[in-house]
């Protein structure tokens, strides 16, 4: 079913680019081909490969680790506030965002 629903998001969002052009006899097809071909390509090799699963868990870590970063400059910054996985979205959140920017 969740493939039915990303080929039916696609569908979607090709239909609606279609109707929102302004010159729809410029459209490159092919291009949008082999862009969604790539696009299935990249994704099974990622998800179906030891070394895509590799290569995930690399950039899940990395990201992980800045989080951190950000939560431990946000502790420094905002003193003796606890920040828990449930918390206020505030702090858990934006005070992340505003941190990195």
């Amino acid at each position: 079913m969740d493939i039915l629903l990303g080929i039916f998001a696609v569908i979607v969002t090709l239909a609606l680019a279609f109707l929102m052009s302004n010159d729809k006899k410029n459209i490159n097809y092919k291009g949008i081909g082999i862009m969604l071909v790539c696009q299935l390509l990249i994704t099974w090799f990622m998800f179906s490969t030891e070394l895509g699963n590799t290569i995930i868990t690399g950039i899940s870590a990395v990201f992980n680790k800045l989080i951190e970063f950000g939560t431990e400059g946000i502790s420094f910054v905002v003193g003796g506030f606890m920040l828990e996985e449930g918390g206020v979205f505030f702090f858990n959140v934006l005070l992340l965002i505003v941190f990195f920017a």
